[in-house]
């Protein structure tokens, strides 16, 4: 059985889907594929030897939970001590 808003939304539906649609035109096409791929390639490279100095040097390590402490502080949150209690079934 169909509710009633459903004939309403199809309709919306065909009608955004129609405003939307336009001509495809291949010659506005960029590919950038390759250049994301040799970006990305080049990126990994340099973040691996900056984490080889980085391990070298001994500081690469990062408390996360004191890191999202301060940006909860910074937002304005106070960050709960206790557990959320859990809902029984």
């Amino acid at each position: 059985m169909k509710s009633p808003n459903t004939t309403t939304t199809c309709s919306i539906a065909g009608l955004l889907i129609d405003k939307k649609v336009t001509k495809f035109d291949p010659s506005k096409l960029e590919d950038t594929y390759g250049d994301t791929d040799r970006h990305d390639r080049r990126q990994a490279q340099g973040q691996e030897a900056a984490d080889a100095g980085a391990k070298a040097q001994g500081k690469c390590v990062v408390d996360l939970v004191s890191v999202l402490k301060k940006s909860l502080a910074n937002e304005g949150i106070k960050p709960t001590s206790k557990k959320p209690a859990r809902k029984s079934a």
